[in-house]
């Protein structure tokens, strides 16, 4: 015996309303061109400087951790890095000028809320337990964390820049990117020597 199932119908017919009120808006179409790439560019940029300025101001690589205690003091590597972010941000806001855009002198707000500030807070205080997730301790070893998130937003400048190479449309401005986006990349991969030497 065969059964067919209302939902495999390929006509559905219209979906039926329920109550009154306004129609759904239209919204209109985005504008995406350089001046807007390169500004999401900066604002990224902008927010790892951001991450970068907490890690030196709390002091959270100024002491070598438990995982790694021949590491030492980090702060100056990390003071290095957050001036080549300063320079790549003000470097794109030029760009975006010239592409007609306006620059975003910040970070960018939902990067800095959602993955940043949860990553520093979370490794910081822990999480308290909720009706649905079981409550984290905070860490065992903030130097550890803080070297992993130096080296995860490192590699997250690079992969931002060489995504948004293709996407813009001005030659020049794929070389600044392409120029930004390798030196984070080299920076990467000397953060992660420093947390794994010879490795």
């Amino acid at each position: 015996m065969l059964f067919r199932s209302a939902c495999g119908r390929t006509e559905a017919g219209e979906l039926g309303r329920v109550g009154f009120g306004e129609s759904t808006p239209e919204l209109g179409a985005g504008l995406v061109d350089d001046g807007v790439l390169l500004r999401t560019t900066a604002s990224i940029e902008r927010s790892i400087v951001g991450a970068y300025q907490r890690i030196i101001d709390e002091g959270l690589v100024a002491t070598a951790g438990s995982t790694h205690p021949e590491l030492g003091d980090q702060t100056g590597l990390v003071e290095l890095l957050l001036a080549h972010h300063e320079s790549a941000a003000t470097t794109l806001d030029g760009l975006t000028t010239e592409a007609g855009g306006e620059p975003w002198p910040c970070g960018n707000p939902r990067f800095d809320a959602v993955f940043i500030g949860a990553a520093i807070t979370r490794s910081l205080e822990g999480q308290p337990a909720t009706d649905a997730t079981p409550a984290i301790d905070p860490s065992d070893d903030v130097a550890r964390d803080m070297l992993n998130l130096v080296s995860t937003l490192e590699l997250l400048s690079a992969a931002t820049c060489q995504a948004m190479v293709p996407q813009v449309s001005n030659p020049a401005h794929r070389v600044a990117l392409m120029t930004i986006g390798a030196r984070s990349a080299r920076q990467a991969a000397h953060v992660a020597l420093v947390i794994n030497p010879g490795g």
